[in-house]
């Protein structure tokens, strides 16, 4: 369920962003695999968003592993499907990963995002969280930049 929520959310989220290509090639199977081995994991916890019994997101959180960020949490998923956009899910789903990172000790809470999803971006600066000047190329069928945005929990 994981996996076909995130595929579901990629392909509307990041349509024009990502390749089609690539979108249209995401397999079920494929992500369910890596998130089977993913929520191993010790260090992340994996939720859904349930809406009138029906999966509409889904959020998932971590240590950040990035070496210069040694006290961060990092909200590695928060994906919505496009019938509950513009809602309120996604505050709310914002404010309980920010709230539990703070709960387990962090200082600070990292999110990437593709440097072309102005969509996302915008909306992690609602809640505060600023580019920190950290980049990273992606490859999804062709380079794509991500960049990294961070917030304050102290």
């Amino acid at each position: 369920m994981f996996a076909s929520c995130k595929i579901e959310a990629w392909q509307s989220a990041y349509k024009g962003i990502i390749p089609d290509e690539y979108l249209n090639s995401m397999s079920i199977e494929q992500h369910a695999e890596r998130y089977k081995e993913r929520m191993q994991d010790q260090n992340a916890e994996y939720y859904f968003v349930i809406c009138n019994g029906q999966t509409a997101g889904i959020l998932a959180l971590s240590k950040c592993d990035n070496e210069d960020k040694a006290n961060a949490g990092d909200i590695i998923a928060i994906y919505l499907l496009k019938p509950y956009w513009n809602k309120g899910y996604g505050r709310m789903m914002m404010n309980f990963a920010v709230d539990r990172l703070k709960q387990l000790g962090y200082d600070e809470v990292v999110i990437w995002s593709l440097e072309d999803n102005i969509r996302a971006k915008q909306f992690y600066e609602k809640f505060g969280f600023v580019f920190d000047g950290s980049k990273a190329e992606m490859n999804f069928g062709e380079p794509l930049t991500a960049v990294r945005h961070v917030i304050s929990l102290i």
